[in-house]
């Protein structure tokens, strides 16, 4: 996504009615002069510099009447079943940053880059749940290998891995829940630097690395598993050891998985909210306009980007209209933001398994 990630935008110039002439001399007049700083589509708007709108209006995402034809955007989550259907590349060409299913082989890398030769391909992974014993293949058994039970919440009172499931009350189902500590994040580490990264990824993509552990799933482990264990020793725990372990221990995850890349390759987490790591390249926000101000995410990117490895990439994910408003606007205004999409052709395929 991120150095490599320019935005290339381009906005119609009519309006229903014709072709307005005296706005556009206008604007080639100030041109001339030099009033007005140009962009090549190359290097995309500069920071803080706002995308004119029609209605000329306060500059709240709201006051847009439309979104701009063509932004270049970045992807969640491309599955095997999408590099080999039938129709690809032909939806995915507005794509320049993919997060993929990381049990991708380097023929599904080859295969993309062969049609999308600017593609970022970024293999998934997460700082709080594992996709443990739950898929076959090459890929997952050694993951399975890799992180085993003993780095996962486990409920005292039944035994089990804590999974939070599609919806509360469906035990066994979903990804194992795990608090992230020394041991968890030097396996990890070790996981995508000697299998992960055996194919010629751009770099990783690490989910819900937010700054401090989500209180919802505090209460909601308490409400499934009043009885639990964070670190394999048997012994009960307490909320305010899943805080310290976490707050503590995620940060040496990304600083480890930013010694397994290099400095060459991306690195870039999915925050919820604010998010400053000199390890990373760039965050990733969601719910923007939503249960976040369109002025908080862009103090947040620019925090990040202070600190970024270079280049920079940012993407605001959206579902609903007013999340592409916003992310339309962070995209005009950040140099190295855009926009993220989870679907294409209106379909979505969160499939995980696959592959060898």
């Amino acid at each position: 996504m991120q150095g490599r990630a320019r935005i290339r935008t381009r906005f119609r110039n009519s309006r229903r009615g014709g072709f307005r002439w005296a706005p556009l001399l206008a604007g080639v007049i100030l041109v001339a002069a030099g009033c007005v700083p140009l962009h090549s589509p190359e290097s995309g708007p500069g920071d803080d510099q706002h995308v004119s709108r029609r209605d000329g209006g306060s500059g709240d995402p709201t006051d847009w009447d439309r979104l701009p034809d063509r932004v270049e955007k970045a992807y969640f989550l491309l599955q095997h079943r999408d590099v080999w259907s039938f129709d690809w590349p032909a939806p995915y060409e507005d794509i320049r940053v993919f997060i993929c299913n990381p049990s991708f082989g380097e023929v599904e890398i080859r295969r993309i880059r062969e049609h999308l030769p600017d593609a970022v391909c970024l293999a998934y992974t997460n700082a709080q749940e594992a996709f443990l014993g739950m898929y076959d293949g090459a890929y997952w058994r050694a993951f399975d290998a890799a992180f085993d039970s003993s780095h996962c919440i486990r409920n005292l009172e039944t035994g089990e891995i804590v999974r939070f499931g599609a919806a509360e009350g469906e035990p066994g189902y979903g990804l194992a829940e795990f608090v992230m500590r020394e041991e968890s994040a030097e396996a990890l580490a070790a996981f995508h630097r000697d299998v992960t990264l055996a194919v010629s990824w751009d770099g990783l993509y690490v989910d819900q690395a937010h700054r401090h552990y989500p209180s919802w799933k505090k209460v909601r482990l308490l409400r499934e598993a009043p009885s639990f264990d964070i670190d394999g020793d048997g012994t009960a725990d307490r909320l305010w050891q899943i805080d310290a372990s976490y707050e503590a221990w995620k940060p040496h995850f990304l600083r480890r998985l930013r010694k397994v890349l290099g400095r060459r390759r991306i690195l870039i987490a999915n925050s919820g909210g604010e998010l400053v790591d000199p390890s990373l390249n760039g965050i990733t926000l969601e719910g923007i306009g939503v249960r976040h101000e369109v002025e908080d995410a862009g103090s947040w990117f620019r925090a990040q980007r202070a600190v970024a490895v270079p280049p920079f990439l940012g993407v605001v994910w959206s579902d609903l209209r007013v999340e592409e408003l916003a992310a339309a606007r962070l995209s005009s205004e950040i140099r190295g933001v855009m926009p993220g999409v989870f679907r294409v052709g209106g379909l979505h395929d969160v499939s995980w398994g696959g592959g060898p």
